[in-house]
């Protein structure tokens, strides 16, 4: 116990102190008798922060009934463990001092202001900032720093953020989690080529993305990509986005007209033909062209959507010609005469 807090229980005043006392801590965590030590601290001090360095006890700062203090005191330690009550050494001031005044009679914390330290930091209980204040590595290159209620993780440089894990899958360190200075994200892997990158593990069973509903059992994985590749989605596929054009063409005969319904997209849709009233021939009688071109040439599926549509494919001997900017409806027989057709569409790709 190095100096301290005093209360004289006859009249309940208290006062620093500059005493130092030891005792012994045995195998069963007892303790033995107190004693204190020769050596005794410059000045009565309580509040003060001590740390146990290299071989050298440092008391910093604290309060000495008066005023606060910001001094720092060192002393050596002797081989024996027991010597400290014999010693004649003192505790010796550094000349330096804490950068900001620390500790009163009622105060617990250690603030500190443009602090610098060269080796670790231990919290037991929690390690605070306040005035956004920053926790720096290297000049603050890399560090955090708080700003109007934002918690802002800093690297000045063109390194990643890696955040590692010692876990029972694996032998040492893995990386589990890297964000790169481009804002690539990667999961498993720190060299993420896409601005999310799953490396998965050689655990077969495992799940590379699932989304889990809450508080409903009878729902269960609302989304789920496995190992596999294999996608399991509990809910509605909707597809929204760009709505794609149609023209019918001139083999459908003169004055045609062909339209998608509402919501229809490059995905999805309705189609209605009207083959015109005369001229009919044979090859595409309408196209679609879609709002974005796929990479490859997808694959289209027509259903029909009433009874003239799902005769159509034998009579007519429908069919599809897709290309990756859009999809015709053919005629291998030409119509006779003027008829309304529809059909349900799906482009996957």
């Amino acid at each position: 116990l190095i100096g301290g807090d005093v209360t004289v229980p006859s009249t309940g005043a208290s006062s620093p102190t500059s005493v130092i006392s030891f005792t012994q801590i045995g195998d069963n965590s007892s303790l033995g008798n107190w004693a204190t030590t020769q050596t005794q601290l410059p000045q009565a001090i309580q509040g003060a922060t001590s740390i146990n360095y290299n071989g050298y006890i440092y008391e910093m700062g604290g309060y000495n009934g008066t005023s606060e203090l910001n001094n720092v005191y060192y002393f050596s330690l002797s081989p024996n463990e027991f010597a400290l009550h014999t010693t004649s050494s003192n505790y010796t001031d550094t000349g330096s001092q804490v950068p900001t005044k620390v500790a009163t009679p009622s105060d617990t914390n250690l603030s500190i202001g443009n602090g610098i330290f060269s080796g670790n930091v231990i919290a037991d209980s929690g390690l605070s900032s306040a005035n956004s204040a920053q926790l720096c590595v290297s000049s603050c290159s890399y560090g955090l720093s708080e700003n109007q209620n934002n918690l802002y993780l800093m690297n000045q440089t063109s390194g990643s953020f890696i955040f590692r894990s010692f876990g029972t899958t694996q032998v040492g360190w893995s990386d589990v989690l890297a964000i790169l200075d481009t804002g690539n994200v990667g999961i498993g892997t720190d060299s993420p080529s896409a601005r999310l990158s799953i490396i998965g593990t050689q655990n077969q069973s495992e799940n590379y993305f699932d989304i889990t509903s809450y508080g409903s059992s009878t729902v269960g994985n609302i989304f789920k990509i496995d190992s596999s590749g294999d996608v399991t989605i509990s809910g509605h596929i909707i597809f929204t986005g760009l709505i794609p054009t149609i023209t019918a063409e001139s083999a459908a005969g003169t004055s045609a007209t062909a339209s998608l319904s509402s919501g229809s997209t490059d995905s999805t849709g309705v189609i209605t033909l009207t083959t015109g009233t005369a001229s009919w021939t044979t090859g595409a009688q309408a196209t679609i062209t879609f709002a974005n071109t796929y990479s490859q040439v997808p694959q289209v599926v027509l259903t029909p959507n009433n009874a003239i549509t799902a005769a159509a494919f034998q009579n007519r001997e429908v069919y599809v010609t897709e290309t990756v900017s859009g999809f015709s409806i053919n005629f291998g027989v030409a119509d006779t005469a003027s008829n309304s057709y529809s059909w349900n569409y799906l482009v996957v790709q």
